[in-house]
């Protein structure tokens, strides 16, 4: 019968930390392109963990192959690279799984905006408003 001490480096060997090396190409919190099937499109996600298969749970979906994975292609510049409060721009929302036009409300510090479609939001979320024909 396992021992507490056992069951213990079990469980930490087991599951996934931060600090942990990615399994491949991409590591825990980086921002990659994910391949939708229903949207038929790359969308942004965050890697939230790596599974023990190889696969890796993403913001925006569960279990995703690597093959459905890949570094972010340049996106047009966002500038500036601060806002204030006021400014119109574009906002990344997993749920919707595209750019929406928002604006910011508040300034919080640190890269993060309170905006009028979501709060504490984080600076890699968000980009300046394209011009038409940019996108």
């Amino acid at each position: 019968q396992p021992t507490r001490t056992d069951l213990s480096q079990f469980l930490v060997a087991a599951v996934p930390t931060q600090t942990q090396v990615s399994s491949g190409h991409f590591l825990v919190g980086q921002i990659v392109e994910y391949y939708s099937a229903t949207q038929g499109t790359w969308i942004n996600a965050k890697i939230l963990t790596i599974n023990a298969n190889g696969t890796y749970n993403l913001d925006c979906k569960p279990d995703v192959p690597k093959e459905k994975i890949r570094r972010p292609i340049a996106q047009v510049p966002s500038a500036p690279t601060s806002f204030v409060a006021g400014d119109v721009l574009e906002y990344y929302s997993a749920s919707q799984g595209k750019w929406i036009a928002a604006k910011v409300l508040k300034v919080k510090g640190n890269g993060v905006y309170d905006l009028d479609c979501k709060p504490d939001v984080t600076a890699d979320k968000v980009r300046a408003m394209l011009a038409p024909g940019d996108a």
